[in-house]
């Protein structure tokens, strides 16, 4: 809890009649806490109407004393973002999303996060990776190059609490050559997990996406894929 009386948004009516008879509706704004009216009505995102909140009269000259607030502070949810083999930090942001909409961004420094400020409810978290790494939707699911991110697991903030542990466990790219913002990132690894290629090349595993494929070789791997091989062709010209 915080006791505070400072950072007031005041708003002021006048009886026409009797100009030193004033009432004024108080809200509280503090950074990372709960605004509230006076008196003691939460006021979510700063957004509620200060004349639904308890008058206080004032008098000039006069001091009115003992509006006093007790804020709540906002959740918390706080992780870590690094390699999965290494351990090393990786280093971008973490998003935070209520429904598909983007709440707030943190930067990771030295692999972890936190986003503050958080109004109580269920929200979903993913990486941002500005070192070729495969970003995820929490908890566990890729989201590379785009994913729903309806589809991870919900994380929940509360008032006066931290959500701790969110953590991202990050993989490079299969193949060193292709990076996460190659336009054929997903189909390459695709064609490896489904055990089409292994590669051209080792320590790095390399993919070469340059080279030339001859017609025999295409009848290869074609074979190599366990069911349906389906291929379209467009023609240009």
């Amino acid at each position: 809890m915080l006791r505070a009386s400072v950072l007031l948004v005041a708003v002021t009516l006048r009886d026409a009649r009797n100009s030193s008879d004033d009432r004024e509706w108080i809200r509280a704004i503090y950074r990372d806490y709960l605004s509230e009216l006076y008196r003691e009505l939460p006021c979510p995102s700063g957004s509620c109407v200060p004349t639904t909140g308890t008058p206080i009269p004032v008098a000039v000259a006069q001091a009115t004393s003992g509006v006093d607030f007790t804020l709540n502070r906002l959740g918390r949810i706080t992780g870590r973002a690094v390699d999965e083999i290494t351990g090393a930090p990786t280093y971008g942001t973490v998003v935070l999303y209520s429904g598909t909409n983007v709440v707030q961004t943190a930067s990771t420094y030295q692999g972890f996060y936190i986003l503050s400020g958080v109004q109580p409810g269920s929200y979903y978290v993913a990486t941002n990776s500005y070192d070729n790494h495969v970003d995820e939707l929490y908890n566990n699911r890729t989201c590379e190059p785009s994913c729903t991110v309806t589809q991870g697991q919900p994380v929940t903030a509360a008032l006066d609490a931290t959500t701790t542990n969110i953590d991202f466990a990050l993989r490079r790219p299969v193949f060193a050559d292709v990076p996460v913002d190659h336009f054929a990132w997903r189909w390459v690894e695709a064609l490896y997990a489904a055990g089409v290629t292994t590669g051209c090349g080792t320590a790095p595993l390399r993919f070469c996406p340059d080279n030339p494929v001859s017609r025999g070789e295409m009848s290869r791997d074609g074979d190599a894929w366990e069911g349906d091989l389906s291929l379209t062709y467009v023609r240009v010209g």
